[in-house]
């Protein structure tokens, strides 16, 4: 016998051999256990037929009850008008008719409770809380219909070999597939996108929109962190876009808007506290006396955020006249929750634009002197949308250089503010500057009076405002250099000062 043939003959051999044990084994094992879920079921895989077997026009409202959380609410039929204007049939929840409603995830619940077939039978059980369905275990749902007639079931804890809940049903266990949005809050249902403020948009010649800045017109800060409330708006300078006008006057550093706008344009809660609050809610969540009240405008859009209790990172909130009591993360509030003024302001005492001031008039213990500004368009760097001005200055008749009076200007507006200190002035200014405008605006006039805490030190007024600590050498700098330009020379600069490009932009 050839080898191969060999080898070929033993192997069938072992796989008879095989194949007889494993029939051996069949034949002898014991049936299949019963279902791990309970020692006392009687499991075997469904072929019943629908337990709930009805269409959305059969239902006249779902009652759904949160046993262990003793709460409840109920589903009835609606109408919603769709973005092309037709009508559809969906869900919503009783009562709700004035809130912002996710309707599609209510149908998507309730079109997994009027039809219901299970994906496996387990039967009558002894301890219905092994599967989560024993006393104030649960959802209780009870099914109503438009012929008069209602069906109730419960609904337990997820089934752990399969896919699906355990469901009781006419005192037999079964598994059934369940929407999501049972287990959840029925807060879940309500849009928690508050605020949304479109970016407006510029239209070039060809019809093409780009998307443009936004902007805030006005915002206020009050509530318990502001004893001293906030305000700030658009400003009239064309350096510092914003000015603080409470509590008090001066310029907004522009980097700080950004922040801002990125969480005021788009408002999110994180929850729903309670809806159609009462006076009693209100104050529960501690929004009768709000931590923070936020009211502002954004590209022309007003809206009110009032911030009460904090627990843990959420703040409880409300906006505008909504009666639903709201959750907000901590992150999402940090620009305005609890800023202060010195923050927010710019570096500088104020910043106007060179080019937009006809006059300054410094006066100091040794006179006044009145610089006059005339503007004259340079229609070489001229366009259709911008005018460039060349300047000519004048003191009593008499030209100043402009090379030397353009330096002498940036010291002026070179003045910062050391901190966030706010004291009332004593006694009569050192120095006074006072700017007036080309386009007809309200004077702004400054002035620095020494401080009697400190001979380093100078309070600063705006427009009669105090608005801040100064440094007494920046002062002695201008009285300085005032003497000088008045006879048209150079004031000397200063190589170790610091500048910003807001400053050398307010300046050039």
């Amino acid at each position: 016998m050839k080898k191969t043939t060999k080898y070929i003959i033993i192997t069938l051999v072992v796989l008879i051999v095989l194949g007889a044990a494993a029939a051996a084994l069949i034949l002898t094992s014991p049936k299949d256990s019963e279902d791990d879920a309970s020692s006392s079921s009687t499991v075997s895989e469904s072929t019943e037929p629908a337990l709930i077997d009805k269409t959305a026009e059969d239902v006249k409202n779902i009652g759904i009850e949160d046993l262990a959380a003793d709460d409840s609410y109920t589903i009835i039929p609606t109408e919603t008008t769709t973005s092309s204007g037709d009508t559809e049939q969906t869900f919503t929840i009783e009562g709700w008719d004035d809130l912002d409603v996710l309707y599609s995830n209510v149908k998507s619940l309730a079109d997994r409770l009027y039809s219901i077939t299970p994906t496996k039978k387990i039967g009558a059980v002894e301890d219905l809380s092994e599967y989560g369905l024993g006393s104030g275990e649960g959802y209780k749902i009870t099914m109503n219909y438009t012929d008069g007639t209602s069906q109730t079931f419960t609904i337990g804890n997820k089934a752990g070999e399969s896919s699906g809940s355990y469901m009781l049903y006419e005192d037999e266990v079964y598994i059934v597939p369940v929407s999501t949005y049972l287990k959840q809050s029925k807060y879940d249902f309500l849009n928690k996108a508050l605020i949304a403020i479109p970016t407006p948009t510029i239209t070039a010649t060809d019809g093409t929109e780009t998307d443009s800045t936004s902007e805030i017109n006005s915002l206020h800060l009050s509530g318990q962190n502001y004893p001293e409330e906030i305000q700030f708006g658009l400003s009239d300078d064309e350096v510092l876009a914003y000015d603080i006008t409470e509590p008090i006057y001066a310029g907004m550093n522009s980097g700080k808007i950004d922040d801002f706008v990125k969480q005021l344009q788009n408002v999110t809660a994180a929850g729903v506290l309670a809806v159609h609050a009462t006076e009693e809610d209100i104050a529960k969540y501690g929004l009768d006396n709000p931590v923070a009240v936020c009211d502002y405008t954004m590209n022309d859009e007003h809206h009110v955020i009032k911030l009460g209790d904090k627990t843990g990172d959420l703040y409880s909130m409300m906006v505008d006249d909504d009666t639903t009591i709201y959750t907000i993360t901590d992150s999402a509030v940090t620009s305005w929750v609890n800023i202060e003024v010195y923050s927010l302001r710019d570096g500088f005492v104020r910043l106007p634009y060179i080019k937009s001031v006809s006059r300054v008039t410094l006066t100091s213990s040794t006179g006044t002197d009145v610089y006059d500004v005339t503007r004259i368009e340079n229609e070489e760097k001229s366009t259709e949308t911008n005018t460039f001005y060349d300047l000519e200055v004048s003191k009593d008749g008499k030209e100043i250089n402009y090379d030397y009076y353009q330096p002498f200007y940036q010291m002026l507006l070179a003045v910062s503010v050391l901190n966030e200190e706010i004291q009332e002035p004593q006694g009569d200014p050192i120095l006074t500057i006072k700017y007036d405008f080309f386009d007809g605006r309200k004077s702004e006039e400054i002035k620095f009076y020494a401080d009697p805490a400190s001979e380093r030190r100078a309070v600063a007024t705006l427009n009669d405002q105090p608005t801040g600590s100064v440094r007494m050498s920046d002062i002695q700098k201008i009285l300085e250099a005032k003497e000088v330009i008045a006879q048209n020379k150079p004031v000397k600069g200063d190589e170790e000062e610091s500048t910003t490009s807001e400053l050398e932009s307010a300046a050039e």
